[in-house]
């Protein structure tokens, strides 16, 4: 059912339509945390959970029946992936780039509306919230959904930011990976030759992995100076997933998932059938999982051999999460969500009325988040 408190907004005058911003909201008057790695700032505080971007939680969600605990009616297609705070305050945007900030219960604790531009961008709780935009910006709310003014990119944002030790990192459509200190100021900024709308992951070196659209997977040092690139035969929309040996998982609209070395070598690369939009995550037993527009989810032994593909009814460009008991959940355009088993069986399927790009996020509880075109945020337990 949809949530029937009342919808506030904050849309300050002041706001112009064509600003470019980063703003920050401070979580601790909304419940949430802070920190640097991990987990901190929430139970699944940015896109992809933590900073290796592997897409898995500690969580069991074996309780997950499949049925709906609460929906939100955004009134525009939700394309973004949510981030749920430890308190399961849930954070996503949606298409009229309103961001939503939502109790457990699906009630809006507030929202506001930037303007007529898209938000694609996943927020992340990183002691305040950052959340990239159409307008070439990151934009967030402050406790009482006012809006404030943080950083400009002056292109448009689709790569969600990712933190780590007080540093975020993201992209834009003009090819540039920036990393900005929670304090606003701009550490480094390195250009590629194509957008950037993956998101970056990082490793425990601190070395950021990203993919551009100039088909190569890049790996950068901390300071920001190109470590290796690798050349894929397509765009690089995929977000990097580093496993707990270092190598890093990512997938190429020329229809691979490739596996490369922390030193840029690669490992091995596995055919899906067709253009991988979608991120892999990792499995607590190694396995990598990933989706395909050719509709299938496929997993993927470390050696690259195919363990299993599942067929679902559309593409998949939604990226997979994962839980402790290795259950697998992923959006398809056929309009529902998965539950899988880490063999592949089907647990159950969850219809809404429209395609799923939005990646799900995992709760505490077993909760699972997801946005659907239809305009509608979901919790399904």
């Amino acid at each position: 059912m949809e949530a029937s408190v009342p919808k506030p907004r904050s849309t300050p005058s002041t706001f112009p339509r064509l600003l470019v911003a980063l703003i920050a909201l401070q979580l601790a008057a909304c419940g949430g945390g802070g920190g640097g790695g991990g987990l901190s700032g929430g139970a699944w505080p940015r896109f992809r959970a933590n900073e290796q971007s592997t897409g898995f939680v500690p969580f069991i969600a074996s309780g997950n029946g499949g049925a709906l605990l609460w929906s939100f009616d955004a009134a525009s297609p939700v394309a973004a992936s949510p981030a749920v705070d430890s308190q399961g305050l849930v954070y996503v945007g949606s298409e009229n780039t309103d961001l939503y900030i939502l109790s457990h219960t699906g009630a809006i604790v507030c929202s506001v509306e930037s303007g007529g531009s898209s938000t694609h961008s996943s927020p992340a709780l990183a002691g305040s919230i950052f959340v990239g935009s159409e307008f070439g910006a990151f934009y967030a709310l402050n406790s009482d959904c006012s809006v404030g003014v943080f950083f400009q990119t002056g292109s448009p944002i689709e790569s969600s930011p990712n933190f780590a030790s007080g540093t975020l990192y993201f992209g834009n459509h003009q090819g540039t990976v920036f990393a900005v200190g929670t304090n606003t100021q701009t550490k480094w900024s390195f250009a590629t030759k194509g957008a950037v709308d993956s998101s970056p992951a990082v490793g425990s070196d601190g070395t950021v992995y990203v993919g551009s659209g100039d088909t190569n997977l890049y790996a950068l040092t901390p300071s920001g100076g190109l470590k290796w690139s690798l050349a894929t035969g397509g765009a690089v929309e995929s977000s990097p997933a580093i496993g707990a040996d270092g190598t890093i998982y990512v997938g190429s609209d020329d229809g691979n998932l490739y596996a490369v070395g922390s030193d840029g070598s690669l490992h091995w690369k596995a055919a899906t059938g067709g253009a991988t939009t979608s991120s892999p995550a990792i499995g607590p037993d190694g396995a990598i999982y990933v989706g395909s527009s050719n509709h299938d989810l496929f997993a993927f032994n470390p050696d690259g051999s195919n363990r299993w593909a599942f067929a679902t009814g559309g593409p998949i460009h939604s990226s997979p999460a994962v839980s402790s008991d290795g259950l697998v959940f992923v959006g398809s355009e056929d309009a529902s969500l998965y539950s899988l088993t880490s063999d592949g069986a089907l647990v159950w399927r969850f219809p809404t009325g429209g395609p799923i790009d939005s990646s799900p996020a995992i709760g505490p509880d077993g909760t699972v988040y997801v946005g659907s075109r239809d305009g509608v945020v979901y919790a399904v337990f």
